[in-house]
């Protein structure tokens, strides 16, 4: 990702984008308690930065391959009509359609970027449009709902038959002392990983490091430099015919537990899975009892 190469932060001028809010994909790269922030997006995300995702209408994409969880498998921007994407991989700055690519460093591209806005007259406004207001008021809801479980860090677990201490609880507390002991944090895949990316809160790039949804250069998480991914291989194939679409008809939704080690036949036929239930196969109405002659 080319995050780095623009330095310690995004370059930026005081007196533009304060109607702007920006996602982060890579922790430490603004601020956590920049004002524009809106933190995590994608199926790891935030109630702000899924917020800011849902309804922008322009994408200023730097630095990101968009694969895997950081665009929601290409759902996650349904109302963007332009993307405007910095990259130094061609093939990664025109992954989008309606894409003006900037195939460059983020850093020198950026600073002429701003450099010609201001040229063109942009400059503060006398104060928040509604779009970054409400999107301010997305960022309180966000941190409203993670200050309740950390007031509630412990629950009480059927399994183990006790109370023990939550996830986001335990994450916190290790995040807070490796902050205030200058400690690098690692977070690996799974739902350690996707609770650490949502509660981290670095000021500066190099505090943590962790997988942001995106499989390393394509290749599968589970057979890596073995197989591609099948969307990275699905994509071109389909956008060479204009079909790329095809790819966002329908979400696949999360795993239902109650059909935890069941026949997976069964609940296709007998209308039970998120298959079905797309395809309209609807479960068998119950019989009606036979009624008594009389």
């Amino acid at each position: 990702m080319t995050y780095r190469s623009a330095g310690e932060g995004p370059p930026h001028d005081a007196s533009i984008g304060h109607r702007v809010p920006r996602i982060v994909e890579f922790l430490g790269y603004i601020p956590y308690d920049h004002p524009r922030n809106m933190t995590v997006g994608g199926s790891k995300g935030s109630i702000s930065g899924n917020y800011a995702m849902e309804n922008a209408d322009l994408l200023v994409a730097v630095g990101t391959r968009f694969v895997g969880q950081s665009d929601c498998s290409r759902t996650g921007y349904p109302k963007v009509r332009r993307v405007i994407n910095i990259n130094t991989d061609p093939d990664a700055a025109t992954h989008y359609g309606q894409t003006i690519a900037l195939v460059g460093d983020a850093g020198p591209t950026l600073r002429r970027l701003i450099e010609t806005l201001k040229q063109c007259g942009a400059g503060a406004p006398d104060s928040p449009s509604p779009w970054m207001a409400e999107c301010t008021k997305q960022r309180q809801a966000w941190e409203a709902f993670k200050t309740k479980r950390y007031n509630t860090p412990t629950l009480f677990d059927a399994d183990f038959g006790e109370v023990v201490l939550t996830q986001p609880a335990a994450i916190k507390v290790a995040a807070d002392w490796a902050k205030t002991n200058n400690v690098v944090s690692f977070f690996d895949a799974g739902d350690v990983q996707a609770n650490g990316f949502q509660i981290v809160e670095d000021d500066r790039l190099g505090r943590t490091f962790t997988d942001t949804g995106a499989s390393y250069l394509g290749w599968c998480e589970v057979h890596p430099n073995t197989k591609k991914c099948i969307y990275v291989r699905a994509y071109p194939r389909l956008k060479h015919y204009g079909e790329e679409d095809q790819l966002v008809d329908h979400q696949v939704p999360p795993v239902d537990y109650d059909l935890w080690q069941s026949s997976s036949w069964l609940n296709f036929y007998m209308g039970r899975d998120h298959t079905a239930k797309r395809l309209g196969i609807e479960p068998p109405k119950p019989k009606q009892p036979k009624k008594q002659k009389e």
